[in-house]
């Protein structure tokens, strides 16, 4: 593929909020596309491939326009709880690591106070 058909399906892939059974697919096939045609003209531009199969948004709101709403919105749901989960699971994450590095700076001054610097001893 040439530079201008790679940006094409980049721009298409990147409008996909969710990319699940059907959209792998639609992606399949839009590559398999944008491949035949970048096979068949010698210098395929990006200009051409939106004159031929119209521009990202247009092909992505087509599909979105025909796709079922129920499964639509299934797959919203389910990567807006994934993305919560991720989120929750990095602030602990982080959490952690701030409660543990500020536990050993709190043993280390017990520790540096703790240490005999010098000791003296009396003999009577």
């Amino acid at each position: 593929m040439t530079k201008d058909a790679k940006r094409y399906y980049s721009d298409i892939k990147t409008l996909i909020p969710s990319k699940g059974k059907y959209e792998r697919d639609l992606l399949k096939k839009t590559k398999a596309r944008i491949i035949e045609l970048d096979n068949t003209h010698e210098n395929i531009t990006c200009t051409t491939l939106e004159e031929i199969l119209g521009s990202p948004t247009d092909l992505i709101n087509e599909y979105y326009a025909n796709v079922d709403t129920t499964y639509l919105l299934k797959r919203l749901r389910t990567t807006n709880v994934i993305r919560r989960i991720i989120y929750i699971i990095l602030i602990l994450a982080v959490s952690a690591f701030v409660i543990k590095t500020g536990l050993n700076i709190i043993s280390y001054i017990e520790a540096k106070d703790a240490y005999i610097h010098r000791e003296i001893i009396i003999i009577e």
